[in-house]
C-alpha cells in the first residue's frame, strides 16, 4: 500500500499549468515540521513536492497561496531524471488525491475543500427539524 498524509505549509504560490493536451497539473511545495525536536531542542523540517492533477490544479491555482497551511492526502511517486551534468538523479513526489486548505478564511473569503471532484454525500439539516 503507497499512501501519504501530510501537513504543513505552502513554500510558495502553486504553479499551475497545462500539459500539450490540455490536462491542467500544479506543482507545490511543503515544508512539514518533524514531530519531535533533535538533540538541540529544535524541529526539524522536511520539504516535499505535490502534484495535483485535473481539479486538485485547479483547485490549488484558484484557492492556495504560499503560507497557506494544507493536509494533502495521496501516494509517493518516484521518478528518475537525468540532470544538466548527465548524473542520474531521482525526485520523490507526492502525487495529491485529496487536497484541503486549513488556513482559517479571512473575512469575505469562502473555506473550500477539494477531494479530487468526489461529493461527500451529506447534505445540510435544519436542526430545527430533528426529534431529538
Amino acid at each position: 500500500m503507497n499512501k501519504v498524509v501530510l501537513i504543513g505549509n505552502l513554500t510558495r504560490d502553486p504553479d499551475v499549468r497545462s500539459t500539450s493536451s490540455g490536462v491542467n497539473v500544479a506543482q507545490l511545495g511543503l515544508a512539514v515540521s518533524r514531530r519531535f525536536a533533535n538533540k538541540e531542542g529544535v524541529r526539524e523540517t522536511d520539504f516535499f513536492t505535490i502534484i495535483a492533477w485535473r481539479q486538485n490544479a485547479d483547485f490549488c491555482g484558484k484557492y492556495l497561496k504560499k503560507g497557506n497551511r494544507i493536509a494533502v492526502e495521496g501516494s509517493i511517486q518516484v521518478r528518475d531524471y537525468t540532470d544538466k551534468s548527465g548524473a542520474k538523479r531521482q525526485a520523490f513526489e507526492i502525487i495529491a488525491d485529496n487536497i484541503e486548505n486549513l488556513t482559517p478564511r479571512q473575512q469575505g473569503e469562502q473555506q473550500v475543500q477539494n477531494t479530487g471532484g468526489m461529493s461527500d454525500g451529506f447534505t445540510p439539516v435544519d436542526d430545527g427539524s430533528l426529534p431529538f
